[in-house]
């Protein structure tokens, strides 16, 4: 059975109506809900400018390379957060987006692009949209709850984490969400690297980038997932849509060819001392995706095209994990290590196969600038050889396309500062390093020095 994407128009009506409904109904936080907020609103404005030099180049595509020539780059958000927690573990939060930006050349040629924000096609215009829309119920099986610490503004509007509008949540815990959010608002989460409006920017340091994970080109989704936290472990588990096409802004709601399915466990340790985890996170995604050697055996004499190779259903799975440690008081570290089977297209992310990553991160109390904070993060990106052989052979996907390929590991290094200024401000500098950009060791190196400024309400 086809099922049609959902509506967009009636789901922001629905769910403004019952934020509004609920923003004036009397009522206060229980006792027994510490913090609870029965209505709540919030926003940020987070603008990125980069700038990259010329970089060596003996071929390049006009539309796809990195580059050549020295080049600006920018992007712009601003989020509008609206919540409510109208009943005791039930959450409603509907956050409507607006997206600009120019990429350098187009926000392409690059596994690991430099800026987290932008947006990837032009064409969709700058008209403000709806990035989350979700309800989220939790229900309490222990009756300790979460002494969580204060985090950045707008995580108590995310669908995973330790508090929310409902306060801080119970110690174990089963959470039901279903709504549009991304896929990475709960899966793959590390503190110190997963939010490009206030920590390292580069795809391959905020994300897996072996994940291909379930998004329309703005990076949201339509989702059910369900968590079961506690204390010493947790299981995370979601369905969500994926586009019609790679790289594209319309979900796919044929959801019986097209879907992606996640499972992630986490073991967490050293609640009283050094608090790490490890989490293992698996996908499946299902959709309309072509095969890189069908590809290449369907054009032996000219250049391949994946899209040509497409069929209904085909799959792609592949595997992450994530480490994360703190180091000293105020110094947490992460890595990742991940993998996708490569055959298939990529479809939803970004152009990586294979990718390891991992970096550090430094509050200012060193140096007597508490609120401040510095990052240093390394990752290196691969490819499977039959998309390597695809891209040598003239191919193109949504993001690699040189027109030729001398394959190696794409390795980047970004480190940033950030400063607090004002209390809703924050400016950081941001420099980042790239060899053999797009894994081609023919181009490059390429170095990108940015700016970001942050502001929330």
């Amino acid at each position: 059975m086809r099922l049609r994407p959902p509506r967009r128009r009636a789901s922001r009506r629905a769910l403004l109506i019952a934020v509004a409904a609920w923003a004036l109904a009397p009522g206060v936080a229980r006792a027994d809900e510490p913090g609870r907020e029965l209505v709540a609103a919030a926003g940020q404005v987070t603008a990125v400018g980069q700038w990259h030099p010329a970089l060596r180049s003996p071929y390049a595509s006009r539309d796809l390379s990195f580059g050549p020539g020295a080049a600006t780059g920018w992007s712009l958000t601003t989020t509008l957060f609206l919540g409510a927690a109208p009943w005791p573990g039930g959450t409603i939060v509907v956050a409507p987006e607006y997206a600009n930006g120019r990429g350098m050349p187009n926000a392409s040629g690059l596994g690991g692009y430099v800026d987290g924000d932008i947006v990837r096609v032009p064409t969709l215009g700058s008209s403000p949209y709806l990035a989350r829309a979700f309800y989220q119920h939790v229900l309490a099986l222990s009756p300790e709850r979460v002494a969580a610490e204060a985090g950045d503004p707008e995580a108590r509007f995310m669908a995973a984490g330790a508090a929310g509008l409902g306060g801080a949540k119970p110690a174990s815990r089963l959470e039901l969400t279903v709504g549009k959010l991304g896929a990475n608002d709960v899966f793959d989460l590390a503190d110190a690297s997963s939010d490009p409006r206030h920590r390292f920017m580069n795809w391959a340091l905020m994300n897996e980038g072996a994940w291909d994970y379930a998004a329309d080109v703005r990076g949201y989704t339509w989702a059910a997932l369900a968590a079961l936290e506690t204390p010493g472990f947790a299981l995370r588990a979601a369905l969500a849509m994926m586009p019609t096409r790679a790289n594209g802004p319309d979900l796919d709601g044929d959801l019986a060819h097209a879907r992606s399915e996640m499972v992630e466990g986490e073991v967490r340790w050293g609640a009283g001392g050094a608090p790490g985890s490890a989490k293992l996170l698996l996908f499946l995604n299902h959709a309309r995706m072509g095969s890189y050697r069908d590809a290449l055996a369907a054009a032996p004499a000219g250049s391949p095209d994946v899209a040509a190779a497409r069929r209904r259903g085909a799959l792609k799975y592949g595997a992450g994990l994530l480490v994360q440690q703190q180091l000293a008081p105020g110094a947490l570290g992460f890595a990742r290590a991940g993998a996708n089977d490569g055959a298939t297209e990529s479809f939803a992310f970004t152009e990586i196969d294979r990718s390891v990553s991992g970096g550090v991160e430094l509050a200012g109390a060193g140096w007597r600038r508490p609120a401040d904070r510095a990052g240093l993060g390394l990752a290196a990106n691969g490819l499977s050889r039959a998309h390597a052989d695809y891209l040598a052979a003239g191919g193109r996907g949504f993001q690699l396309g040189d027109g030729a390929l001398r394959y190696a590991w794409e390795c980047l290094a970004e480190a940033y500062y950030s400063f607090a200024l004002a209390r809703p401000l924050r400016l950081d500098a941001d420099l980042q390093g790239i060899l053999h950009p797009g894994m081609n060791a023919d181009r490059g190196p390429a170095v990108v020095a940015g700016v970001r400024l942050h502001a929330h309400l």
